[in-house]
């Protein structure tokens, strides 16, 4: 748990000195996701049907729970179900129908930034955005928070990229000149 370093006090003094080089502890009105989740697993059985759980329970009002309490992925922090926001069409996996341009792979999103939608979309190299394309328009390219392709810019089916980055740093800096969209799937 987390409490502040005057947690406690009875003369106003710091009950919780920090080690040098740590910051002070802040005080927080509710647990945190991680101490909801460690009270889950010491009484499991009495912690079944908790928004964020990873386990669907409908009888409390669950519309989806994909064990985190993040919006923005699909499943809200309250776990409803989200709006997709991307602009971008999907593609399809099969050989030969998928649509992307050769410079391009289609690729599932499931359970990263789809929220495990199962959905694929064309994404270009490392490095690499769309050809002649505004990098701002987000009808044509977006980039996602998805851990591990945050830098990874997703297009169209039949856009080419084949322009590199202005701005490229492999990891979640990566072609920030490409909008970032929330969510995609």
């Amino acid at each position: 748990m987390h409490y502040s370093m005057y947690e406690f006090s009875k003369n106003g003094l710091p009950t919780l000195m920090p080690k040098s080089g740590v910051p002070s502890p802040q005080w927080h009105n509710l647990p945190t996701l991680t101490d909801a989740r460690r009270i889950c697993d010491i009484y499991w059985e009495d912690c079944r049907g908790v928004c964020g759980d990873g386990i669907l329970s409908p009888n409390n009002g669950e519309e989806c729970d994909d064990g985190n309490n993040i919006d923005g992925d699909g499943c809200s922090a309250n776990c409803k179900i989200e709006t997709p926001t991307c602009p971008l069409q999907t593609c399809d996996p099969t050989p030969g129908a998928n649509g992307c341009d050769i410079s391009t792979s289609c690729i599932s999103l499931t359970g990263a930034a789809s929220g495990g939608a199962g959905e694929h979309l064309c994404a270009c190299r490392h490095g690499f955005r769309a050809d002649w394309t505004d990098p701002k328009d987000n009808n044509v390219q977006v980039r996602l928070p998805w851990v591990g392709q945050e830098g990874r810019v997703f297009v169209k089916p039949g856009v080419a990229c084949n322009q590199l980055c202005d701005a490229f740093q492999l990891g979640k800096d990566g072609c920030t000149e490409v909008v970032e969209e929330p969510m995609c799937y």
